[in-house]
């Protein structure tokens, strides 16, 4: 089984977005993966950088009164035969923090994430 991007609703290539939401516990409540090309050069310009690793790891944060998600680059396992997409069953490869989206940013530029974040 092949992962989807939420946003088009095409496979995932690698590598691709992972944006996480936190409960007010800092328990992680949801997660979706998008293309990069979903993700784009809009949501890339907003990124909040990365300042203390901790609160990265274990908090809700908010920025400027505004909630905000976490932002990973993930590599999954290819998913063969078809050496392109992403296998959602096997573990992924490996993932880097980029930092927060505010949750404007996302409304804005993610339609589909914001709605699945708001379902939660």
């Amino acid at each position: 089984m092949s992962l989807i991007d939420i946003e088009t609703e095409e496979l995932i290539i690698n590598p691709y977005i992972g944006i996480q939401s936190l409960d007010k516990k800092g328990v992680r409540i949801g997660e979706v993966s998008i293309n990069v090309s979903s993700f784009g050069i809009l949501c890339q310009r907003e990124l909040i950088p990365l300042l203390d690793m901790d609160s990265f790891q274990h908090r809700e944060l908010t920025y400027q009164n505004q909630r905000v998600y976490r932002v990973w680059s993930v590599t999954g396992e290819y998913n063969f035969p078809n050496k392109h997409t992403v296998s959602m069953t096997l573990p992924e490869r490996g993932r880097i923090r980029l930092g927060f989206l505010e949750e404007e940013i996302i409304r804005l530029n993610l339609p589909k994430t914001y709605e699945y974040f708001k379902s939660r």
